[in-house]
């Protein structure tokens, strides 16, 4: 906005693509060329909001639709849903109840592109706030193992919160430097008698190591 006012009015609509490209740095503006990227993508004003429906819920789209009458389908990513940026999920009954998530549309195509499937051992770096390692956990159908690891405390601890709302269960969360994290996957899985992975961690504190665990929820049990 700020480089269109900055134009002519007259010709400003013209030189907009022009404009925008202009003020990037040259090698991000060879990557665009190089993958067909163009630069007026970068100058949408709203950009929309997403949410996607807990799979271990039962609600519908009717029902997601009923609470969110703003929402739409995302077609080619099922079970999410786009919302306009001025929508406010809190007082939402499905979002209270941990039966909605919100996440960004990219963490969710990251997740389907790269298809994991029940078992596996996921590591997740840099995961906090913890909205994709959630999405991850729930593709693994809570089984196998995704490992987050995060250099932020702060940020982690959010990452912890999320995953005892949404009651993720074979996740565990490590406060450290993702380039140096060396950890192996664990040798044991959760099962429906004992969650190993939210059980043999303890919670990271500002005096824990690089390689210090953090407990991914609490004994009763994710942005």
């Amino acid at each position: 906005r700020i480089l269109l006012e900055a134009l002519p009015m007259e010709d400003a609509g013209i030189r907009w693509h022009g404009a925008v490209a202009s003020h990037f740095p040259p090698a991000f503006r060879a990557f665009l060329e190089a993958n067909g990227v163009h630069a007026d993508n970068y100058s949408v004003e709203d950009v929309p909001r997403y949410i996607r429906v807990n799979p271990r819920s039962a609600l519908t789209q009717e029902e997601v639709e009923r609470q969110l009458p703003q929402s739409e389908p995302v077609g080619w990513l099922p079970g999410y849903y786009r919302l306009p940026a001025d929508v406010k999920i809190a007082a939402c009954d499905a979002y209270r109840r941990g039966d909605l998530y919100g996440i960004d549309l990219a963490s969710g195509a990251a997740v389907a592109a790269l298809g994991v499937l029940p078992g596996e051992a996921v590591l997740d770096m840099c995961c906090a706030p913890g909205a994709k390692l959630c999405a991850l956990a729930d593709a693994l159908q809570l089984s196998g193992s995704v490992t987050g690891v995060d250099v932020s405390e702060e940020r982690l601890a959010a990452a912890r919160t999320l995953c005892r709302k949404y009651g993720i269960t074979n996740a565990r969360l490590y406060l450290a430097d993702a380039t140096a994290f060396a950890e192996p996957p664990p040798l044991t899985l959760p099962s429906s008698d004992e969650d190993s992975l939210t059980r043999h961690s303890a919670p990271a504190s500002a005096s824990s190591s690089s390689s210090a665990s953090a407990s991914a929820s609490s004994s009763s049990a994710s942005a």
